[in-house]
């Protein structure tokens, strides 16, 4: 194994906030998941996790560990595709960066459903949101799949939408919104919400810009990160804006009438088009699957 077990232990661990629930997905005990983690720690020489009741959370040289290595990971699996390819003379593999947050079931039938139809090598190259776009310009990736349609438009990619889910307003259950079935965005008058920095989510965007047009006082928190920092956002703020096909177990969770639907699209450079036309037919295939799945409207086309 080019990349150590400790390492792919710890990012499972992170992306799922739990040893547990990491453990359970990886088949594996939780002593000998919490051992692996202890071996690269020593390793590094500085602790990566922070443990409480609730989860784990990233240290500051965990957060930059986690991001580096979801970079390196992704490295080494698309060389050793090529080799592979190169080996058996087969066309170079289809490279796709992706955040792993993203709608799981969603992913996992497109990427086992396009090599499955199409006998086609292909990549799937987890990182951050913000990283999904810089890897297709660096050319690390040949495509993407991200929820940052406006600077893919800005960056002269072609958007293909796949799936567009209606917010969701996540809350503590003492939190007066939690009593409410649905929350307008009148309701978010003078509350402070947590949401990402500006250009990182269309729709936490589109949020603001709307409050904004109806004249609704807010403050706005913003932060950036992945679900560990929005989880320690929320015990700290009054609310935090979270968009899921389903509710976030330890939050009450309110469907929020607001024009800021999250749209996942597929973003690639114009001259790939013969490549990932396949790849993109399959992808918006399972993204109508999916939406009839989750009760949602049809993705909005761009």
């Amino acid at each position: 194994m080019i990349v150590s077990r400790q390492v792919y232990s710890f990012l499972k661990i992170v992306e799922c906030g739990s040893i547990s629930r990491a453990a359970e997905q990886m088949y594996v005990s939780v002593p000998a998941l919490a051992q692996q983690i202890r071996l690269l720690e020593e390793e590094i020489g500085t602790p990566l996790l922070v443990r409480s009741h609730s989860g784990v959370t990233p240290t500051p040289a965990g957060s930059l560990f986690y991001d580096e290595m979801l970079r390196v990971t992704g490295d080494v699996e698309r060389l050793l595709s090529r080799i592979q390819a190169l080996a058996l003379q087969q066309e170079p593999a289809l490279t796709i960066a992706y955040r792993s947050s993203f709608d799981q079931a969603l992913l996992y039938e497109a990427f086992t459903g396009y090599q499955q139809r199409y006998g086609r090598p292909l990549i799937t190259y987890p990182c951050t949101i913000d990283q999904t776009l810089q890897h297709v310009a660096d050319k690390r990736a040949d495509a993407c799949i991200t929820s940052l349609g406006r600077n893919a438009r800005a960056s002269g990619l072609r958007l293909v939408p796949v799936l567009a889910l209606e917010p969701w307003l996540s809350v503590p259950a003492g939190h007066p919104l939690a009593q409410k079935a649905l929350i307008e965005p009148e309701d978010l008058a003078g509350m402070e919400l947590v949401l990402p920095q500006a250009g990182q989510y269309d729709n936490a965007d589109a949020l603001t810009e709307q409050l904004d047009r109806l004249g609704v006082p807010y403050k706005v928190a913003r932060v950036m990160g992945g679900i560990e920092s929005d989880l320690y956002c929320i015990r700290h703020h009054a609310c935090r804006l979270t968009v899921l096909p389903s509710p976030t177990p330890e939050l009450v969770n309110r469907p929020l009438h607001a024009d800021a639907r999250y749209t996942i699209c597929f973003a690639y450079p114009p001259a790939l088009e013969a490549r990932v036309r396949d790849f993109a037919l399959m992808l918006t295939e399972c993204g109508k699957k999916r939406a009839a799945e989750l009760h949602q409207k049809p993705v909005d086309p761009i």
